[in-house]
């Protein structure tokens, strides 16, 4: 509920005339050792690149301290004295410490992880609690070298800054949509519109509705983000709902989307067989050796965000064949490129790829399964079509360039680890083709 008064004060403060808002920040506590001034200097600076808000100066001789009482009369006379139409209080917690001993080399280190946690409360001039938010700052380094607690503090202060820019003070426009899945917005950087940034739209009815074209009207929802911002107007794209021409809309800022993947994966493999521990009647001791095909098949699961038109993220993949597994970890950077939107959209992405095999060991006297790892790249080209709002299908072809998993390790029956010999495992060589296909579901978080 604060945050709804938050975002309505700002809507009203901005609309009422040209000027923005004036805030102010002031530290109301401040451990020992940090220089909380530096701490409101750099938050303030969040809230002014911000476009926003006007930040204004607050006289040293004002000053609020902890346990005084009712902080209301003090806010107020902050604000009236300083010209300010919002007053940021902010308050920097006692650094909490703690040890972890870590062995590196023949060496044993002792580490010290601090922690800085910076609080804000924001008021209107009138005294009114707006709402709160926070930042937290961590560093670990050795016990010897002391933390910077200042520049901690600074960090999250401009963490604070951040999460209430989006939570308590997000942009908030009203305006009427056009045709197409490019819509143009009658609001632009002057109002804190910024290219890359996300709205949530939804329908906004003026009264009750009279027509079938204004019931149509109220079934607009769906995202934005912002692809071109001039000083008076922007222009967003739709990724995913449905905006009604001609009807009003309301569009908040929003986080930047996820996206959750769970696909179907197939990777075609060559193998070479390893050699027979008791070779079959009338074959050579040298037997075995010989080539093969396979496919390992099982579930990928990726989680990805967007930004600028680009996707980052990691995936995970699990596969299996016969005797062996592989667990694959992928990250991902890409570019998605909007074919028809909302619905078709096609992303190429790359990134590295590291593989973990797994392989059963045909000997009885060895205590563990064989293991390799293999390490390469990975280029994905992938087509995504939006079937609901949130929900769609996707598939790609990938292609890796990297190592094969040619040595492997495992431990005998005295605990002992050494690479596998060419008759202690079912495959000596896996070899990944340099095609990939996948199939799956995509789910937008936003």
């Amino acid at each position: 509920m604060v945050s709804f008064f938050g975002a309505v004060l700002l809507s009203c403060l901005v609309s009422s005339g040209s000027a923005i808002p004036r805030l102010g920040v002031v530290v109301m506590q401040s451990p020992e050792g940090i220089a909380g001034g530096d701490v409101a200097a750099v938050t303030a600076e969040v809230f002014s690149e911000s476009g926003r808000f006007e930040v204004g100066e607050i006289s040293d001789s004002l000053a609020i301290t902890q346990g005084e009482g009712n902080l209301i009369p003090v806010i107020q006379q902050m604000a009236a004295a300083s010209d300010l139409d919002i007053l940021l209080v902010i308050s920097i917690r006692l650094p909490e410490e703690s040890e972890r001993t870590t062995v590196s080399g023949d060496s044993v280190m002792t580490l010290q992880r601090t922690t800085v946690e910076v609080g804000g409360r924001f008021y209107s001039s009138s005294g009114l609690l707006l709402g709160s938010s926070e930042g937290t700052s961590y560093d670990e380094r050795s016990i010897t070298v002391p933390a910077d607690l200042t520049g901690m503090a600074c960090e999250a202060g401009a963490e604070l800054a951040d999460n209430a820019l989006l939570q308590l003070f997000p942009i908030e426009i009203r305006f009427t949509t056009g045709e197409g899945s490019t819509v143009a917005i009658p609001a632009g950087s002057a109002a804190g519109i910024d290219e890359g940034m996300f709205l949530f739209c939804v329908a906004s009815a003026q009264e009750i509705p009279r027509t079938l074209d204004e019931y149509e009207h109220l079934r607009s929802r769906g995202l934005l983000q912002i692809i071109d911002s001039e000083p008076e107007s922007s222009t967003g794209r739709l990724l995913s709902g449905h905006l009604a021409p001609g009807g009003m809309i309301t569009a908040i800022e929003h986080g930047a989307p996820a996206q959750l993947v769970i696909a179907w994966d197939r990777i075609p493999v060559s193998l070479v067989e390893g050699e027979d521990l008791v070779p079959e009647p009338g074959n050579g001791p040298d037997d075995g050796g010989s080539d093969g095909n396979a496919t390992m098949n099982g579930v990928r699961i990726g989680l990805q965000s967007f930004r600028w038109g680009l996707c980052f993220g990691g995936v995970v993949t699990a596969t299996t064949t016969d005797n062996l597994s592989n667990l694959g970890i992928d990250l991902r950077l890409g570019y998605r490129v909007p074919i028809a939107t909302p619905k078709l959209a096609v992303r190429f992405s790359a990134g590295p790829e590291f593989g973990f095999l797994i392989q059963d060991v045909p000997v009885t006297y060895l205590q563990s399964d064989a293991s390799a790892v293999t390490i390469g790249g990975n280029l994905e080209a992938c087509f995504e079509y939006l079937v609901f709002e949130r929900l769609g299908i996707e598939g790609g072809l990938s292609g890796y360039f990297g190592t094969d998993a040619d040595s492997w390790t495992v431990q005998d029956q005295y605990g002992t680890t050494h690479e596998a010999e060419p008759w202690e495992v079912y495959y000596t060589t896996v070899e990944r083709d340099p095609l990939r296909t996948e199939l799956g579901l995509f789910y937008l978080i936003f």
